[in-house]
């Protein structure tokens, strides 16, 4: 399995509620309605920040915590390589790249957000 986490920020002036909304109930389900790329993907998971008082406390007290600087996470799941170069290919093509990304652009901060990494999970522990 191969997955590629990203860090999301939004876009300035957009409230994180409207962002995390919009996020949700719009831009995932617009990614994942085109059929083309959806073939490749084994899991699409987006990770919402929520405020947690120790963390908000720190950030108050002027000590950065990784947290506060980003909105969210992105992973999406692969069953390979060979498939996430596949789903790559596919946003390669001009005309689902620009839809995306016109969607990216109205509440996305594309210069503030990162691609973290690519890479094989093995699970260590999970609980039943």
């Amino acid at each position: 399995m191969i997955k590629v986490i990203g860090l999301i920020k939004r876009k300035p002036g957009i409230s994180r509620q409207e962002f995390l909304r919009h996020w949700k109930e719009d831009h995932g389900p617009l990614v994942m309605s085109i059929p083309q790329l959806a073939r490749h993907i084994r899991k699409y998971v987006q990770v919402h920040r929520v405020s947690v008082p120790a963390l908000d406390a720190q950030e108050r007290y002027g000590q950065t915590a990784l947290p506060a600087e980003y909105d969210g996470a992105v992973e999406m799941w692969f069953d390979s390589p060979e498939e996430m170069q596949n789903a790559f290919a596919v946003l390669a093509d001009p005309v689902i790249c620009r839809r995306l990304r016109e969607d990216e652009d109205s509440f996305i901060d594309n210069s503030a957000s990162l691609s973290v990494m690519v890479g094989e999970e093995f699970t260590i522990y999970e609980r039943k």
